[in-house]
């Protein structure tokens, strides 16, 4: 993938795993609620290998519906390989911190930003 390719994306369906090999970051990609699943392989992946590389990027409409937000700040504050990306695509006027809360946010903003 390049920066300004346009994923196809479809609902989840199958077995999900995720490659044991350390050395392949993994990518987890949720909206709204939809974050359930990915959470809980979010989570076992940073007990088992804490040091590999975990991407975890996260729509929602606003702020109010993210869930899970606090903890998944505070996983990405305590493990340096860990890097969440949360974007709104309907954010509210408070949900500008989401830009500053979550690094890297700001390159997944649609055009016309926040």
């Amino acid at each position: 993938m390049h920066v300004g390719d346009v994923l196809k994306v479809k609902a989840p369906a199958g077995r999900f795993v995720l490659d044991p090999d350390p050395d392949v970051p993994v990518v987890l990609i949720a909206g709204g609620i939809g974050i359930t699943p990915p959470l809980c392989m979010l989570r076992g992946c940073l007990a088992a290998q804490p040091g590999r590389r975990v991407y975890l990027y996260y729509g929602v409409r606003s702020a109010r519906e993210q869930v899970f937000g606090q903890r998944l700040a505070a996983l990405a504050q305590t493990h340096p390989a860990f890097r969440l990306h949360a974007v709104c695509s309907n954010p509210a006027p408070a949900d500008r911190r989401l830009r500053r809360r979550h690094a890297g946010a700001n390159r997944l903003v649609p055009a016309g930003g926040w």
